[in-house]
């Protein structure tokens, strides 16, 4: 990852966590599945659990966006109140 950060030039952060933003495809999607949770909240849930069995025991999420209470209380409902 730091890597991939260093190698990063141009990128426009006055955009990042925006819908909209016009640098998405500066995120190439394998740095995307490596580091992300996206999709349903079946997803959530597969991938957290995976990660738990490899001795994961805390995450982050990503609250630099349109909508953190939106992201905070989806996972309250429907990922953290179900595992």
């Amino acid at each position: 990852m730091t890597d991939y950060i260093k190698d990063r030039k141009g990128y426009d952060y006055s955009h990042h966590g925006q819908t909209g933003n016009p640098d998405t495809e500066f995120v190439p999607d394998e740095i995307i599945d490596r580091f992300c949770l996206l999709g349903p909240v079946e997803q959530h849930r597969e991938r957290l659990s995976e990660l738990d069995e490899l001795g994961v025991d805390q995450f982050a999420l990503y609250l630099m966006h349109d909508s953190p209470e939106g992201t905070i209380e989806a996972y309250r409902k429907s990922i953290i109140g179900s595992l």
